[in-house]
């Protein structure tokens, strides 16, 4: 137990240790500060979508999301970016925990606490969680909200809410909207409707102005963010931008890729929830809405650590191994203008020959893909009656 602990906080440790040796590896704290701007706008009546909020930063978020942030206006960015920081540290040890408990099938459960604060240590290496603790990105968060009302054996009555907020908040969580109805969750996809319909309504009865331009423009702007061939759009729609297809071929061939990954993903979590793997089955409609979202960075992936706990609950150590690998926050070069600028990290960074970086360049889409084929064609585990003691915050 002290050792998984001890691993624990090396390895939380050695994020510090990264940041203060090379210091350019990540822009510590600039998307919690533009959080903390975003809520500032709002308090000062600011818009949100005509001018950037801070150092050059749009507002992509929804107008609720905006109103969610006002709290970190009224916090100093030098006690907010240690204090997310942490927050993030926990979030990843609740997730684990969470998982954990839900997708385990042993009597005795003894062993979990260390097992998974030693995942939690390993995960805070992955790539996407390790640029989410940085940054201070909202990713974790929100997974999180969506496993807890989503992954686990029962089903509360308020089931779906938790899915509408995060929705209104970053509309990625949308995806889970379909995989409700496909599992004949009728009354917790209502409930997610309804809750998502109440942000907007919040968000223009308090921003009238920013939610109108946020719904009938910003909203269609897929490249708002940064051009779609960044090598940390990890989508299916950044692959083939890279791979130099353009115009009406880049749209048909996207949304004809979009469809066949997109049911691909649903019919998996369906499987997966058929089998009474519901953690399993949230996690695989989470990896599929990032592959098919038309821009998806890198610490969007954080869908990969709820991968990583049930493929090693389910005692798929090697596959769990593969996976660690494939996607940790490897150091891939060093930086060309020395240790002040951010070094290429992760290996859909890594840039060998020209042939191979299809397969490099995106390999967060692959994996996804690769694991949605496997749980479709190689099955999953017996079925089992849920228990009304495992649950997600267990």
């Amino acid at each position: 137990m002290r050792a998984a602990w001890a691993l624990l906080v090396a390895s939380a440790l050695l994020h510090l240790v990264v940041l203060a040796v090379w210091p350019g590896s990540a822009p510590v704290g600039t998307d919690i500060d533009v959080y903390r701007h975003g809520g500032l706008a709002v308090l000062h009546g600011a818009p949100l979508y005509t001018r950037p909020v801070d150092l050059g930063y749009v507002w992509t978020y929804s107008p609720f999301a905006a109103l969610v942030m006002v709290p970190l206006g009224l916090v100093g960015v030098g006690l907010l970016i240690p204090l997310g920081m942490v927050l993030q540290v926990v979030l990843v040890l609740a997730v684990a925990a969470g998982v954990w408990h839900v997708e385990s099938r042993t009597a005795d459960r003894s062993w979990l606490t260390p097992a998974v604060v030693a995942t939690a240590a390993a995960a805070l290496w992955l790539e996407p969680v390790w640029l989410t603790i940085a940054l201070g990105q909202v990713n974790l968060l929100l997974m999180a909200m969506v496993l807890l009302d989503l992954g686990r054996r029962d089903r509360p009555r308020w089931q779906g809410a938790l899915v509408g907020v995060a929705a209104g908040i970053k509309l990625t969580p949308l995806v889970f909207l379909p995989y409700l109805l496909i599992t004949r969750r009728y009354r917790a996809a209502a409930t997610s409707v309804a809750a998502f319909a109440a942000t907007i309504a919040v968000g223009f009865a308090v921003l009238p102005a920013d939610s109108s331009r946020f719904w009938t423009h910003t909203f269609f702007s897929a490249d708002r963010v940064a051009p779609a061939s960044t090598p940390g759009n990890q989508s299916i729609r950044g692959a083939l931008v890279r791979a130099g297809l353009e115009d009406r071929t880049l749209t048909l061939t996207w949304l004809a890729l979009v469809a066949v990954v997109g049911v691909l993903g649903m019919v998996a979590a369906w499987l997966a929830w058929q089998r009474d793997r519901p953690a399993l089955s949230t996690t695989l409609v989470g990896l599929t809405g990032a592959a098919i979202s038309p821009f998806s960075w890198e610490h969007h992936w954080v869908w990969l650590l709820p991968l990583l706990v049930v493929l090693l609950a389910q005692g798929r150590r090697l596959a769990a191994a593969v996976v660690a690998l494939l996607c940790a926050a490897w150091f891939v070069s060093s930086p060309a203008g020395g240790p002040e600028h951010q070094p290429p990290i992760g290996l859909f960074r890594l840039r060998l020959w020209s042939w191979s970086d299809a397969v490099t360049g995106n390999l967060f889409v692959l994996v996804c893909v690769v694991t949605l084929v496997a749980v479709v064609l190689g099955g999953l585990s017996r079925r089992r009656p849920p228990t009304s003691t495992d649950t997600l915050g267990a």
